[in-house]
């Protein structure tokens, strides 16, 4: 059975995003890699040219970069939680991020995922605007080239 088609709104009923970071927060879920989340944070600012609103939720054990921490505790707008519970998982850790969104949409990203030139976040932002569509996606894996694996036999 397929699903019913996605719908434009009336434009009436359109409440377009005019400043990113007023509608979108990303969440990001780490375990004690914080030179990615570094990475990830620069390499969105680069492509969109405003600073949206990061969570990280980590759940590593061990010591941080005190060198990398400092960078980040700098970046505007980046809630860098470090779990007092080690080993939440992805989807519990996610979760948690989730409960403290106060934007009207959120973007899940990995923390080693960097945006390009054809990343483009605020097309599936106007997407959701326009309509009654309630979870958008994108992306771009390249060819796995791992000795072994079934993309290389």
């Amino acid at each position: 059975m397929r699903p019913p088609p996605v719908k434009l709104l009336p434009r009436d009923q359109v409440s377009r995003c005019t400043k990113l970071s007023e509608c979108l927060t990303v969440i990001c879920k780490t375990a004690r890699r914080p030179y990615y989340v570094l990475r990830m944070a620069n390499s969105l600012f680069e492509r969109l040219g405003e600073r949206l609103p990061i969570i990280v939720i980590d759940d590593g054990i061990g010591e941080y970069p005190k060198e990398i921490m400092n960078e980040i505790r700098y970046i505007p707008n980046l809630n860098y939680v470090i779990s007092n519970k080690t080993d939440l998982g992805i989807a519990e850790g996610r979760t948690l991020g989730l409960n403290m969104v106060t934007t009207k949409y959120f973007f899940i990203m990995d923390d080693d995922t960097m945006m390009t030139e054809e990343s483009d976040v605020r097309k599936l932002v106007e997407i959701l605007d326009a309509t009654d569509a309630t979870l958008v996606g994108g992306g771009r894996l390249p060819l796995c080239r791992i000795p072994g694996s079934p993309a290389t036999r």
